[in-house]
Parts: structure tokens; sequence; C-alpha cells
């Protein structure tokens, strides 16, 4: 899935706890932290830029 904010809903409706909603950086990405059973912490990460947008920024690269 490509929607950090739909995946978070569906996680907290599946009883998860948010710990921090979904959330731009400032690298553009949207982050959201949640707790799970079990002792889980998970972080849902979606990228906002595209991979064109992102080699085009320094240390965003992707050659070696």
């Amino acid at each position: 899935m490509d929607d950090s904010r739909a995946v978070t809903e569906r996680l907290l409706d599946a009883g998860a706890t948010e710990v921090a909603p979904p959330t731009v950086t400032p690298w553009q990405s949207l982050n959201a932290r949640l707790d799970a059973p079990a002792g889980l912490h998970l972080t849902v990460f979606q990228e906002l830029r595209t991979p064109e947008e992102r080699a085009a920024l320094d240390g965003f690269g992707t050659d070696g």
C-alpha cells in the first residue's frame, strides 16, 4: 500500500496504539509510529517524493 494514513487506521482498528500520528518529515516522507501487541513497535513509512525527485537531491542518490 502507498497510503500511510490508511495503513495506520487499519492497524489502529486491529488493536495497535498510536504513538505518533502520520507526520510529514523534513525529508518528505510520511511516518507514523504505533505500538502493537507482543511489545512490537511499528513504523509506517511512505515516501512522498518520486524516486526521480529523491535521486536529484544531495545525499539521496542511488549510485554506489
